[in-house]
């Protein structure tokens, strides 16, 4: 059986060579930290080369070792082509030679040395973040779309409550009631077993910047209905603040969905086919999960609704 999930484009890596690079200087450091390591449990380093070991194989093999582990496979799990095969060598070389002339600096020249050599170590680092970051690019701008359509959806649906509130707050008491109530029949439905079938034909998936900020305002039109007695609520207890207070309840609202779909999208970017088939392993008892968290909440909401 493959470790690696089939729909993942394993084409998108970068060539071998970059993280085996990565893994070989990561190597020879640890090697290198490894003999210093004896020197300095005997006292035969000089200056201050105690030190030296350990920078070695924090920096030297952990840091690096992560560096090419990154290069290696983000780009496969997102599937996305790697921004630059030689940032990746450069940020390596830039961390390498930074360290390298750390290390001696550490054992042989003044404090005043340290600097430039850290700096040199720290452009490697940065190098890599940047590369990495622009190779994920594309995934944090359709979850910033994603995120900008919830809080158009929450504006314009605010809006509209606050100038019904008054039909609102007279109809609540039953929606409140209702909703409660037919969770309370889902919930009971899918513990028995019967979810139904239901076969929609569905668009060519919107992969654009545009077609994530639809779904993520679809996605809050959802997410509103589903919470419809909440979501209510906050608005028309909102709107009895001032101005400023308002702004700040319904833009907390609004933020928490935000966070929630930039979120999901890198998640589901870097790690989509993962949990895929780790989940489609427990269908059955995931299913009976919700079924129990859809009698519950419906039972709460019913409670809520008769007691107040």
């Amino acid at each position: 059986m493959s470790a690696v999930p089939g729909s993942v484009d394993t084409d998108r890596q970068p060539p071998m060579t970059v993280p085996l690079r990565h893994f070989a200087v990561g190597l020879g450091f640890l090697l290198a930290g490894a003999v210093l390591g004896a020197g300095a449990g005997i006292g035969v380093l000089p200056g201050r080369g105690g030190l030296v070991h350990v920078h070695f194989l924090l920096v030297g093999w952990v840091c690096i070792t992560i560096m090419g582990t990154m290069t290696q496979f983000v780009p496969v799990w997102s599937n996305v082509a790697l921004h630059s095969r030689r940032l990746a060598n450069a940020g390596l070389g830039s961390v390498a030679a930074g360290l390298l002339g750390f290390g001696t600096a550490l054992s042989f020249l003044p404090v005043a040395w340290l600097v430039p050599f850290a700096a040199l170590m720290l452009a490697g680092f940065w190098t890599f973040v940047y590369n990495i970051a622009r190779t994920l690019a594309g995934v944090f701008a359709r979850g910033g779309a994603a995120a900008l359509g919830v809080f158009g959806a929450f504006a314009v649906i605010s809006v509209l409550a606050v100038v019904a509130s008054d039909l609102i707050e007279h109809v609540l008491p039953a929606v409140e009631l209702s909703v409660g109530a037919l969770l309370v029949g889902l919930g009971i439905a899918v513990l028995a077993g019967h979810t139904g079938s239901l076969h929609v034909p569905l668009p060519k998936r919107r992969a654009s910047v545009l077609g994530f900020a639809l779904f993520g305002a679809l996605y809050a039109l959802a997410a509103m209905a589903c919470v419809l007695p909440l979501f209510l609520a906050v608005t028309l207890q909102s709107v009895t603040f001032p101005a400023l207070g308002t702004a700040v309840v319904l833009g907390a609202y609004a933020g928490g969905f935000g966070v929630l779909m930039v979120g999901a999208t890198i998640a589901t970017a870097v790690g989509h086919d993962a949990l895929v088939g780790r989940a489609g392993e427990h269908v059955g008892t995931l299913t009976r999960l919700a079924g129990g968290v859809l009698v519950a909440a419906g039972g709460g909401q019913m409670y809520l609704a008769v007691a107040g």
